[in-house]
């Protein structure tokens, strides 16, 4: 995956004020993507929105969701599924109780 869509993706959950947004090049780790990104929002009201928001900016780059996990109302965490890349859209609560970035920091 080129890396300017990543950081298109980026900068659209910037716009949506993601909190502590985290990207890491994983080619070298798993086999299922080449970046997974880590985000935070505050409710899930804004969870849900910068998942809408991050679909919007794949879709422009011409990528599609494969799937997404966790869309139910008031989410505190969804995965987003884009094949090169996978997006972690989560509440402070959860991102500190599972500590996802330690698989991703070798």
């Amino acid at each position: 995956m080129d890396e300017n869509i990543k950081d298109a993706l980026l900068n659209a959950l910037d716009e949506m004020k993601a909190i502590n947004p985290k990207a890491y090049d994983v080619k070298d780790i798993v086999s299922y993507a080449d970046w997974v990104l880590v985000v935070s929002g505050t409710s899930g009201a804004h969870i849900a929105s910068m998942i809408r928001k991050a679909e919007e900016a794949m879709l422009k780059e011409g990528y599609k969701p494969i799937g997404i996990e966790g869309q139910q109302r008031g989410a505190d965490w969804i995965l987003i599924d884009f094949g090169d890349l996978v997006l972690h859209v989560m509440s402070e609560e959860k991102r500190d109780f599972y500590q996802l970035e330690k698989l991703f920091m070798v």
